[in-house]
């Protein structure tokens, strides 16, 4: 479902990220991270070629805006995956990234996460 795509795990929970990261494997992705903070994730970003991610929105009491800010402005797809709904203006900055909250059945999660690759790969081909 993934066909290889390097995806980007940020997560401050240790036993989420595990299967979040199990999960990508699972269906054809490489892991990247899992990252558990803003900074950790930056580090990670230059390092290896992220095509697409998976956030919390919330770590360790921080949002993650500008992670999202960095990967939307580089059209890297995303997907949220949080306990909580994001806050109203966030929702109406981003209506077309996906907001899937926890608990969230992983294949519900990388058929999410797999058409928003998609819809980037559409966006390229439409783009050329």
């Amino acid at each position: 479902m993934l066909e290889h795509t390097p995806v980007l795990i940020v997560e401050d929970e240790a036993v989420v990220a595990i299967d979040l990261a199990f999960a990508v494997a699972d269906n054809g992705g490489e892991v990247i991270g899992p990252a558990h903070s803003i900074e950790e994730a930056f580090r990670i970003l230059p390092q290896h070629p992220v095509q697409a991610a998976i956030l919390d929105f919330e770590l360790n009491g921080r949002d993650v805006v500008p992670l999202a800010r960095h990967l939307f402005e580089a059209d890297i797809p995303f997907v949220f995956h949080t306990a909580n709904a994001l806050p109203l203006e966030l929702a109406e900055q981003w209506p077309e990234v996906p907001v899937l909250l926890k608990p969230c059945p992983t294949a519900l999660l990388m058929e999410t996460l797999a058409g928003e690759i998609r819809k980037r790969a559409d966006r390229a081909r439409t783009a050329a």
